[in-house]
């Protein structure tokens, strides 16, 4: 009896198929594009009530705008990490792939791809209406390019830190309760309790959202524990995804 050896399908092809199933897929779809959907109509709502449209109401409309978008990020992150797309629909594709491991690669490539499309247009959605709104009332647009920049890299950030907890821990519940429910438990323990100098310093280490936010503004945190923080929340989480995916087959 001759025994089939599977061929190896090469990463290009694994991410094609990936990204070719996710355009098929309601709630992957569902998850990359309400956050650009949502938060435009929340901010059109917000800007239709304001008279004199001001470069400095610009910019606090536009960072509401993207604050919205950073709590909805890393729930399209877990979405697409442990949504049934990424293993049903593909592992019936690509049942004589060669492992795990690089199915699961290609996997991190295409929802990183699709992460930037879908919240580039988010970004872009959010300037493009701020713009449109200070035209439209005669004032001149303010300076928006740094928070529109500021603002893509955290949610790239959220995003990709979803994504890791949710390939990690293979639940999109939990991953939440990680991302979102974890910083307000901490910002409420600030701001009840009164806390010991090494209590305050235990906390910091756990507050993974003001490590994100110092990356790019100044704030509590040295930005070398801001950089630490964001390497080990994202690449601690990939590391066990990676391990878990690596050894078995794909079959």
């Amino acid at each position: 009896m001759t025994t089939l050896t599977p061929t190896p399908i090469g990463l290009p092809l694994l991410v094609k198929t990936h990204l070719g199933t996710l355009r098929a897929h309601r709630a992957g779809l569902l998850a990359l594009l309400l956050p650009a959907a949502l938060g435009t109509v929340v901010l059109i709502t917000v800007l239709a009530n304001i008279s004199s449209f001001t470069p400095d109401k610009q910019t606090t409309g536009l960072a509401l705008y993207l604050s919205l978008l950073v709590l909805l990020a890393p729930v399209a992150g877990a979405v697409l990490a442990v949504d049934p797309w990424a293993r049903r629909g593909v592992a019936v594709v690509l049942g004589v792939s060669s492992g795990r491991g690089r199915w699961f690669g290609a996997q991190a490539i295409s929802a990183l791809l699709a992460g930037v499309l879908g919240f580039g247009l988010a970004t872009a959605l959010g300037g493009i209406t701020i713009a449109g709104f200070a035209a439209a009332g005669g004032q001149s647009v303010g300076s928006l390019d740094g928070l529109l920049l500021e603002g893509f890299g955290s949610l790239m950030l959220a995003y990709a830190f979803g994504f890791a907890l949710g390939a990690a821990t293979r639940s999109v519940l939990f991953s939440l309760l990680i991302a979102i429910g974890v910083p307000f438990v901490l910002s409420a323990v600030h701001g009840l309790a009164t806390l010991s100098p090494l209590a305050t310093d235990i906390l910091s280490w756990l507050n993974v959202t003001a490590a994100f936010s110092r990356l790019f503004n100044p704030g509590e945190l040295p930005l070398w524990q801001a950089i630490t923080l964001t390497v080990l929340a994202i690449g601690g989480p990939l590391a066990i995804a990676v391990s878990r995916n690596a050894t078995a087959d794909l079959r």
